[in-house]
């Protein structure tokens, strides 16, 4: 996976404990509801996590929920695959935060929201006034044209040099990661270098911290502050001196804090300095969205290509072995060593039930997070005597369908619906080009003579720079710089 030089990555070289081990056994169970219901299940920024069948990615969530969370049982195997899937239930944390920060208005009373929400929101106004200069509607709607026709050509030539290489075995991505690793890795390492924010100032005082009255059960839970109070206990328990970063204890914000941006750098932090060692190679493989950016430069297609090889060989292992008669097999295994909910389907009854009886028989609190090796334990007895209901998904019933059916999807978002604004048409391969620039389409003849007299502007502009590589890669700068 990476240069003989370089030592392989040891992803998981000890358990968690304490509230991480809460918040990872929180997010593992939000991510099996996530995968349920086919939202918020694959992480853009992941992408040999999430472009594996929900199958194969809930079955990885399983194993690492015991191989973290049970002090009895072996760590996760140290592989780029277990490595992909940990940074799959990480980016489920930083989305239910994201979601919570942006829906908690509602649910939060407006002392609050006065207090913590508004003062965010205004200097977040403020930022938009100051950028106030940059490029126009119009030109930028010509640049997502111009680089969704670059990434959709590119794709298809990645596609079929995929196709026709011979399929290899081990250690095959390695000559391509150290190629990708050039600017992917030297940008996740300037990301992480931002840290400075989230502690300017000094340590979060215990007036700011300390609410101005008792928060509500609503204010606490899935409509307020739930994900960020989970989050900064994790972070509070955090009092080592990793490197060059700061204890994570020491932050300047905590719990009532709305903005988002300094909870995604201290969640990053707080699970990277987790690693002994992450090299370079595979960070370059793990992070990094392969959208229609990355497919439009040429300097991705390296990774690009790697990951399609990875993803490949791990389906091929997976998916022809699984047991759609057992498919409920990992989804109650995460239910067991993670919730502090009881709840299941009508399928799975049998199973949930025995699981509550026999760990009020031994004294396991199942409505705190902890007890995980306990818990793991009365799962393999239970998962013996009941066996009925196993071909059902866990909380939905929907029967399991074979993971090769599972298409992923490609990443490619700009222009993907009808160019005429207005229509919602996404049949993008049904869709007709403008015969004169061949880069924006249209669903039909009507909302093609609807769209003209605003398309007449650019489409010569189009037509004109649909083949010119420098007027596309000043179109792929802007998108980066923004």
């Amino acid at each position: 996976m990476s240069n003989e030089n370089e030592r392989n990555s040891i992803f998981f070289p000890r358990k968690l404990t304490g509230n991480l081990a809460k918040l990872f056994a929180k997010a593992c169970n939000q991510y099996l509801n996530a995968v349920e219901n086919e939202c918020n299940d694959t992480p853009s920024e992941i992408p040999i996590f999430s472009w594996l069948s929900p199958q194969h990615r809930t079955f990885l969530v399983s194993k690492l929920a015991v191989g973290l969370l049970c002090e009895d049982e072996p760590l996760p195997p140290q592989t780029i695959e277990y490595g992909a899937a940990y940074f799959g239930v990480v980016a489920t944390i930083k989305c239910e935060l994201m979601i919570e920060i942006d829906t908690s208005v509602d649910e939060v009373g407006q002392d609050l929201i006065k207090l913590y929400y508004e003062p965010v929101l205004a200097e977040e106004c403020l930022g938009r006034e100051e950028n106030s200069t940059a490029r126009s509607f119009e030109q930028r709607t010509i640049d997502m044209s111009l680089i969704g026709k670059e990434a959709r050509k590119n794709k298809k030539k990645l596609d079929r040099k995929i196709d026709s290489e011979q399929r290899e075995s081990g250690g095959h991505h390695s000559k391509v990661a150290n190629k990708a690793r050039i600017g992917i890795f030297d940008h996740l390492e300037e990301s992480l270098s931002s840290w400075r924010h989230i502690f300017e100032g000094g340590k979060c005082p215990e007036s700011i911290r300390r609410p101005p009255r008792l928060l509500t059960d609503d204010e606490k839970g899935w409509g307020g502050f739930q994900w960020r109070l989970s989050v900064d206990e994790a972070l509070q328990e955090d009092s080592t001196h990793i490197g060059v970063i700061r204890p994570l204890s020491n932050l300047n914000f905590c719990w009532n804090c709305f903005d988002f941006d300094k909870w995604d750098t201290a969640l990053s932090l707080l699970m990277k300095t987790y690693y002994m060692h992450l090299n370079p190679g595979d960070s370059a493989l793990i992070f990094g969205d392969i959208d229609d950016l990355a497919y439009a430069d040429k300097t991705h297609h390296d990774r690009i290509l790697a990951v399609q090889k990875i993803v490949r060989d791990l389906r091929d292992a997976f998916d022809p072995h699984f047991d759609v008669k057992k498919g409920a097999y990992p989804q109650r295994l995460i239910f067991a060593v993670c919730t502090v909910e009881m709840y299941h389907g009508r399928a799975n009854c049998s199973f949930a039930r025995k699981f509550l009886e026999v760990c009020k028989e031994r004294g396991i609190n199942l409505e705190e997070r902890g007890d995980f090796q306990m818990r793991y334990e009365v799962f393999n007895t239970v998962s013996e005597q009941v066996l009925e209901g196993l071909d059902k998904s866990y909380s939905m019933d929907i029967e399991f369908k074979s993971p090769g059916d599972y298409k992923s999807k490609d990443g490619l978002y700009f222009g993907i619906g009808c160019t005429r604004n207005g229509c919602y048409s996404f049949a993008y391969d049904e869709m007709k080009y403008c015969s004169n620039c061949r880069v924006v389409k249209y669903c039909s003849k009507e909302c093609q003579k609807a769209d003209w007299k605003k398309h007449k502007m650019q489409c010569k502009t189009l037509a004109a720079s649909r083949k010119d590589k420098q007027k596309i890669q000043e179109a792929l700068r802007t998108f980066k710089t923004r």
